[in-house]
């Protein structure tokens, strides 16, 4: 799934998602984007593939910019994984977002050669599959 990493909050306005603007942001702003981030994703998919999925999970985000600039990774990964996860929850795609439910996730980088796409996060979900963790019991 393509997870935007800018997102417009009015007409004039778009913003970067990153845990720096979300440490900052007005409760009624955060609000606003979330659900418009939540919109943005129900847009790319049908309700029919929406699938609860009743197994340990393991979720790769491999994020894409389009420009060199150093970044802290988990500035933006942060704030996307909260939305994403929260949705996958509200939808009841999976029960919760603990760490019963997501197993890992991995996060890789990468390059868009074309400087005029955006950046954005590609989000991938898949069985978790290690024996030697589920025999751990808190």
């Amino acid at each position: 799934m393509k997870l935007p990493i800018e997102i417009q909050i009015s007409k004039k306005k778009r913003i970067n998602l990153s845990l720096n603007w979300y440490r900052n942001a007005y409760f009624r702003i955060l609000n606003q984007v979330k659900k418009n981030y939540c919109n943005l994703l129900e847009e790319q998919i049908s309700k029919d593939e929406l699938v609860r999925i009743d197994w340990p999970v393991e979720v790769t985000y491999k994020v894409f910019y389009n420009n060199k600039r150093r970044r802290d990774i988990m500035n933006t990964i942060s704030v996307i994984d909260k939305f994403f996860l929260d949705w996958l929850v509200d939808k009841e795609i999976i029960e919760e977002d603990n760490w019963q439910i997501v197993k890992k996730v991995s996060i890789e980088f990468w390059w868009i050669l074309d400087r005029e796409q955006k950046p954005y996060v590609e989000a991938n979900i898949t069985k978790y599959d290690n024996e030697d963790q589920d025999n751990w019991e808190a």
